[in-house]
C-alpha cells in the first residue's frame, strides 16, 4: 500500500499538463485482502488515508475525511457475506461490481464525513453535497484501474481466494498427491513379487 500511494502520489504530480483527477490503488489493494481474509483490510484503507494526507500536506479535516472515509470499503464485506465470495471471483462481472461497491462506498464514506466536519466547521461557498461530487468525478481514474487491476488478478491461482479455504485446498491436493504415489509404489512392489512367485513354481506350466 505504502509503495502504491508513493507512485499514484508521483504519477500525479509529474503527469505533463497538470493533473485535475485523483489516481488511488486503495480499491484494489483493500479488495485483495478482503477477498484473502476480510475485515483486517482496513488496516490498508486507513494507511492509504494517512499516506495520502501526509504527501499532500493535509489539514486534521483531511486527515479525518481520508481516514474514517477510506474505511468504508469495509462496506463490500456486506454483498460478500451475503452471496459469498466465490460468486463474486468465479465471474468477471461480478468482480467489477464488487469494484463498483467498493469504490462508491469510498466515496461516499469521504463526503459522508466531509459533509459533517462541514457542518461542525461550516466554509462559506462549499455546500455539504459538493463532496460526493468531487470525490466521484476526481476518482473515476482509479476506479477503471482498480477494475483492470482486480480482472488481471483473476488469473493468479489464489490470489482472490480467501486464504484459509486456499490453504486447506492446497493441503488436501498435496495429501491426494502423496496418497496416490504412495499407492502407485505399492501397486508396482507387488505386481512384481507376484510376477517372481509365479516364475518360482515348480508347477509352472509356461
Amino acid at each position: 500500500m505504502a509503495i502504491a500511494e508513493i507512485a499514484a502520489h508521483y504519477a500525479v504530480v509529474w503527469f505533463p499538463a497538470g493533473a485535475t483527477f485523483a489516481l488511488s490503488f486503495v480499491v484494489p489493494i483493500c479488495l485483495i485482502a478482503m477477498l484473502r481474509w476480510g475485515w483486517q483490510s482496513v488496516v490498508l484503507a486507513v494507511l492509504s488515508g494517512i499516506l495520502y494526507c501526509a504527501f499532500n500536506d493535509g489539514a486534521l479535516t483531511d486527515y479525518i475525511v481520508y481516514i474514517v472515509g477510506n474505511s468504508f470499503v469495509l462496506l463490500a464485506l456486506i454483498p460478500l457475506s451475503i452471496v459469498g465470495k466465490h460468486r463474486f471471483t468465479d465471474k468477471w462481472y461480478m468482480l467489477l461490481l464488487l469494484v463498483a461497491i467498493a469504490w462508491l462506498g469510498v466515496c461516499l464514506g469521504r463526503s459522508v464525513v466531509f459533509a459533517i466536519c462541514l457542518a461542525v466547521s461550516p466554509v462559506e461557498g462549499v455546500a455539504p453535497y459538493s463532496g460526493f461530487v468531487s470525490f466521484a468525478a476526481g476518482d473515476l481514474l482509479s476506479l477503471v484501474m482498480s477494475a483492470i487491476i482486480m480482472i488481471g488478478l483473476r488469473k493468479f491461482d489464489g490470489m482472490l481466494e480467501d486464504q484459509v479455504t486456499y490453504l486447506k485446498r492446497l493441503n488436501k491436493a498435496r495429501t491426494e498427491k502423496r496418497l496416490s504415489e504412495k499407492f502407485d509404489e505399492n501397486t508396482y512392489t507387488e505386481l512384481d513379487e507376484e510376477a517372481l512367485s509365479i516364475l518360482n513354481q515348480e508347477n509352472d506350466i509356461y
